[in-house]
């Protein structure tokens, strides 16, 4: 069984180095940054997704994206304006994110993984970008060097970030 607070400590790690790059992937081409660490965070165990598995994770995050987007606009615009409002919300919207991470570990436990076949983060983008543009691959490249994530190997710590 995966545990969500295993994969909110490799999250915290990870967005520590590369947020900026998962931001990236979410503003420029709509792909879901809990999702893009969730892939990450299998092939960093070796472990795969399949194309049939995706959509049920996707769907997975749609309650708490309906909240997150519109949360995430006001922030965004908030920023420079307000320092208090800002932190209240961007605390609101890490408690969203949070969840969305526990409802992908929650719905990823009642699919099948396997030994790592295809490019976890590559799948996802191509169900998200059919057209895949080179920017994305190159993108997800940058990301997946950084992150030194490589058929389960990873630089990032396994254990608990304090």
């Amino acid at each position: 069984m995966w545990q969500t607070e295993d994969f909110w400590q490799f999250s915290l790690a990870l967005y520590q180095k590369r947020g900026a790059l998962c931001l990236q992937l979410q503003d420029s081409y709509a792909m879901n940054v809990n999702l893009v660490l969730l892939c990450l965070y299998l092939q960093q165990h070796g472990m795969g997704i399949s194309q049939a598995s995706l959509p049920a994770l996707i769907n997975s995050l749609a309650s708490t994206e309906q909240v997150i987007t519109p949360l995430r606009a006001v922030r965004r615009q908030v920023k420079g304006l307000d320092g208090l409002a800002y932190q209240h919300l961007l605390d609101a919207e890490l408690q969203l994110e949070k969840r969305q991470q526990a409802d992908l570990i929650q719905c990823l436990n009642r699919l099948p993984v396997a030994d790592l076949g295809e490019d976890n983060l590559v799948l996802y983008a191509s169900v998200v970008q059919p057209q895949m543009p080179s920017e994305l691959t190159a993108l997800i490249a940058q990301l997946q060097t950084d992150a030194k994530v490589d058929r389960g190997q990873s630089e990032l710590p396994q254990q608990r970030v304090k």
